[in-house]
């Protein structure tokens, strides 16, 4: 049983703030499931998108004395997760080789004048 389940977001930040690992681990079960929904929708990879999210939640710890209670915690959740995904993507697309394009988008050599 979670024991802080009953707690509102505000005041669950406002414990995370001051350390309270049981009021992280509550926000983090209680937004889990939509944002691996959302970096799933994304990413089309269950494993890539629990590491998306994970990144998030270890930010969150790191900098939680920085929250701010008094703003929307599950909006700046689901920003941080779609900015670590643009991330992501734009880092992919950086390394793609030539090898890696379909076939259906190569230009065949008989047809260059």
């Amino acid at each position: 049983m979670r024991p802080l389940i009953n707690q509102s977001e505000k005041e669950l930040v406002r414990s995370l703030r001051q350390g309270d690992m049981k009021a992280f681990d509550e926000l983090y079960y209680r937004f889990l499931p939509k944002l691996l929904g959302f970096a799933y929708n994304y990413l089309s990879d269950e494993m890539e998108a629990e590491e998306t999210v994970q990144v998030i939640f270890i930010k969150i710890w790191e900098g939680r004395k920085s929250l701010d209670e008094n703003k929307n915690f599950k909006a700046y959740l689901f920003q941080s997760v779609k900015n670590q995904l643009i991330n992501k993507l734009r880092n992919q697309k950086k390394n793609c080789t030539i090898e890696e394009i379909p076939e259906k988008y190569c230009v065949s050599t008989e047809n260059v004048f």
